[in-house]
């Protein structure tokens, strides 16, 4: 937030699984349908500021065709380093894996674990604690939650084909780590220019500070593009997944 203009207000649209199990979505186009209500909501009409992250832009790029299906304008679809899951080798939060195995592989990701053990939730929570990562004061039932829909997504993802989107889109790549897949994966999917830029970090630590910041500034420079571009008669929201 600290980095958009302060008429850009930021919602965040959370798993429904994180606090109520019982509406997992069963499908990608599912879960999309679900946070468009809640979006409608609070913005009935466009144009739309769309972000996501990782699996979170596959959401927004869906939410995005579906409002244009809609007829609504989307002025803004911004992903961050997320690609179709087809061949792509990126991590969609999740898999076959059992959930021990699940927990010590994102501990790995992030820096904080070295083992090849798979790792209890309370093991997990000591480590998080000893780092001081913020994810350090969830609960054990809380990071069930989390795991659980990370293996969710995972399988939408798997099971979800993007339809068209008639726009331009920005992705953010992350540079570091594995390798990431060829932007022209998209190019199917998006009829404008994706405007691609890089950041030089890995995937799972795209939120830190720094490479946050570059994220920022990209994306500061496109809402002001688009406030000069656009005569707008209310403040212009951006919805982040």
């Amino acid at each position: 937030m600290r980095h958009l203009p302060a008429d850009h207000p930021i919602y965040g649209l959370q798993a429904r699984g994180l606090t109520q199990p019982q509406m997992a979505p069963q499908t990608l186009d599912e879960m999309a349908a679900d946070y468009l209500d809640s979006i409608r909501q609070i913005q009935p009409t466009g144009p739309y500021n769309l972000l996501g992250w990782s699996f979170g832009g596959l959401v927004a790029h869906a939410i995005a065709t579906r409002l244009q299906d809609q007829g609504e304008s989307v002025a803004l679809l911004a992903l961050l380093d997320s690609y179709p899951t087809e061949g792509n080798s990126r991590p969609l939060n999740g898999g076959d894996f059992g959930d021990e195995k699940l927990l010590a592989d994102q501990l790995k990701a992030l820096g904080y674990y070295q083992g090849d053990e798979p790792l209890q939730v309370s093991t997990a929570l000591n480590i998080l604690r000893r780092e001081g990562d913020i994810l350090s004061s969830l609960e054990e039932h809380q990071v069930t939650a989390i795991i659980q829909v990370m293996k969710n997504n995972s399988r939408l993802a798997s099971n979800f084909l993007p339809q068209r989107f008639n726009g331009d889109m920005l992705l953010f790549a992350a540079t570091r780590g594995e390798a990431p897949p060829p932007a022209d994966k998209w190019k199917s999917f998006v009829s404008g220019e994706i405007v691609i830029h890089q950041v030089d970090c890995e995937h799972v630590h795209m939120m830190r500070p720094v490479p946050l910041a570059k994220i920022g500034l990209a994306l500061a420079s496109a809402l002001d593009k688009q406030s000069q571009t656009e005569k707008q008669t209310d403040q212009s929201k951006t919805w982040s997944l």
